[in-house]
């Protein structure tokens, strides 16, 4: 499946929505980025519209997140348009998922004044949004009403540890509670653990090299698969009980030639990929066991002349299928379902 656009795309990210597909994605015209929403029948594998989120307002509107509720949809972003790069939030209406030339959206909430890599999900115990972002070496999170107002007092701003987004979600829903994946000053890998009335911080232990760069998590009935950057190149290792992993598993070299890993589980196991650049972009994949180990690699994606960058992967049909989605040259986006 394709997502054309008119001018040239980032960061295309899809997400199941009932029986579509919501595909993300960010537009480069001049001096502008804003954020659009392209919709698919999952059935009949058929486009069904697609439209603009955000204003074209010459500013700049990126890196789209999106999770559900029985009732709403709620999408994350960065804006600039109010000043300084702000997290925003804005909510639509489940019944707008059928096909129509538009979607309207409630005003986005502006949320952490100076922040990033805004991110959302859905709390259905505590019928909560919780919204994350990071501002330096700040991590600020809120909880949020049913209908997107911010709840008295639920702000919290964590100093020094890091929260930051790839091209994979780093912000999960374990069935009980919310994790993300963060770092600390000292670039070690952290979890931010959120419940409805409190937060921690648990320390993962994972052998780390120099410099830290883009980094995924995926959850598994207790277990965590983390993918990321470092100096050696992608890697990747399975938590369990939030403290003890698997043997580190390096996917690449450390040559700064790979980028973008991005992990999910389905069915029996993780699924990791990543950006490698011998000569054009092109981007591999690795399926990792429960336990750990690697099970196989291949090349997922290559072009004799397009780039293949920026995937991104999304658990759907309760996780016993992925929508593996990348983006090919400049201005398209492709959907591929597992099987």
């Amino acid at each position: 499946m394709v997502v054309d656009a008119h001018h040239p795309i980032q960061f295309p990210r899809s997400y199941a929505v009932g029986d579509q597909l919501w595909t993300l994605y960010s537009t480069v015209a001049q001096d502008s980025m804003e954020v659009h929403l392209a919709r698919t029948d999952l059935r009949a594998l058929q486009p069904l519209g697609r439209t603009v989120l955000t204003h074209p307002d010459h500013n700049l509107s990126a890196y789209a997140s999106l999770a559900i509720s029985p009732d709403r949809v709620a999408i994350a972003f960065d804006d600039d348009s109010f000043g300084p790069r702000t997290s925003h939030m804005t909510l639509l209406d489940v019944s707008q998922r059928a096909p129509a030339s538009s979607i309207s959206a409630t005003q986005p909430n502006a949320m952490f004044a100076d922040s990033t890599s805004a991110s959302v999900l859905w709390n259905p115990l505590a019928q909560q949004w919780l919204i994350l972002a990071a501002a330096n070496n700040d991590t600020y999170f809120a909880r949020l009403r049913a209908d997107g107002t911010l709840i008295a007092g639920s702000s919290v701003s964590l100093s020094a540890t890091r929260y930051y987004r790839g091209c994979g979600e780093t912000f999960l829903w374990t069935g009980s509670e919310a994790v993300a994946l963060v770092r600390s000053v000292a670039q070690r890998w952290q979890l931010l653990v959120i419940n409805e009335r409190s937060h921690r911080i648990v320390e993962l232990g994972l052998p780390v090299a120099g410099q830290l760069g883009e980094a995924s998590l995926s959850y598994d009935h207790g277990r965590w698969g983390v993918a990321w950057m470092d100096d050696e190149g992608a890697k990747v290792s399975v938590v369990t009980d939030e403290q003890t992993h698997s043997r580190v598993l390096r996917l690449s070299s450390g040559d700064r030639s790979a980028g973008n890993p991005v992990i999910a589980f389905a069915r029996d196991h993780h699924v990791v990929l990543w950006t490698e650049n011998p000569s054009t972009t092109l981007i591999r994949r690795a399926f990792v066991t429960r336990d750990g180990t690697l099970a196989a690699t291949d090349t997922f994606a290559t072009h004799p002349t397009e780039h293949q960058w920026w995937p991104h992967l999304a658990p759907i049909e309760d996780g016993r299928r992925l929508v593996y989605t990348w983006q090919s040259g400049q201005t398209q986006a492709l959907l591929w379902l597992s099987e």
